[in-house]
């Protein structure tokens, strides 16, 4: 199962249309609902919990989760810019990979 929400649907959709999109696919996906979503978002204060880059509107967020545990409501970790969620999974989301890159990099 894709963690991706589907773009290609939402440029299809109405206004309405993806809001309902966005609610199935928290449920869906995450277990999470809007709310939920939101308090990730206010605890974050709309930004990604790695780089702190700010989210333009929802759609920028990647919900990170641990994938050891799939898709499950307590398996989500947080809000992620999609450059942070994407070197997370390149990373293999192993603490000791991403040390060793930081090393390199300094």
């Amino acid at each position: 199962q894709t963690c991706a929400l589907p773009i290609w649907l939402l440029h299809q959709a109405s206004a309405k249309g993806k809001a309902s999109i966005r609610r199935a696919w928290l449920r869906n996906v995450y277990d999470i609902t809007p709310a939920d979503f939101r308090n990730f978002w206010d605890a974050q204060m709309g930004a990604c919990a790695v780089c702190d880059k700010p989210f333009t509107d929802d759609g920028d967020a990647d919900v990170d989760h641990d994938h050891r545990y799939g898709n499950n409501w307590w398996a989500v970790r947080g809000l992620l810019c999609g450059n942070c969620n994407r070197a997370s999974g390149l990373l293999r989301d192993d603490p000791a990979i991403a040390a060793g890159l930081v090393v390199y990099l300094t």
